[in-house]
């Protein structure tokens, strides 16, 4: 019986590493088919939004997922998070093994009006790659957002009355 269970912990663990081994070899075939193609998209989600919501600068890389190097640049119209949350996937497509990483940034406005972050390079291994250019429509306040506004100064009023 002894045997028995020892021979079961053993095959498990072999079938641990044969697995592994499968998914780190195919993440490796995909970054190497991959890595002659690389592309960049980047989008604001929402791209149109009131001037009281935010928006997600979202920069997506196919065809790898280094970390890549550059500066994201700075609009004076928009407040854009600094450390952005980031996606890593690897899929096969049709047949066709592909990678890619997403980078999203919290984007809040500071004033009405069309904002453009201009195209700026990134390094992704030893290419440089150009970001291209992507508009934001940052659009006067609707009723709902005057509602919440007051709302929100009323409810800072009662609790400074409070105090």
């Amino acid at each position: 019986m002894k045997n028995t269970y020892f021979f079961h912990i053993g095959l498990q663990k072999v079938k641990f590493i044969l697995t592994f081994v499968f998914f780190s070899t195919f993440l490796c075939s995909v970054c190497h088919a991959q890595g002659q193609n690389l592309r960049i998209e980047s989008s604001f989600q929402p791209p149109s939004i009131t001037i009281s919501n935010n928006s997600v600068y979202k920069v997506i890389i196919h065809g790898s997922q280094e970390n890549p190097q550059g500066a994201l640049p700075q609009v004076d119209a928009l407040i854009i998070s600094n450390s952005p949350q980031t996606f890593r996937s690897a899929s096969f497509i049709n047949g066709v093994p592909s990678v890619r990483l997403e980078m999203s940034f919290q984007v809040k406005p500071k004033k009405m009006g069309k904002h453009t972050i201009p195209s700026w390079p990134l390094k992704i291994g030893s290419k440089t790659l150009q970001v291209p250019a992507c508009t934001l429509e940052v659009l006067s306040p609707n009723q709902q957002d005057k509602i919440r506004q007051d709302a929100e100064e009323k409810q800072k009023a009662d609790l400074k009355q409070a105090c």
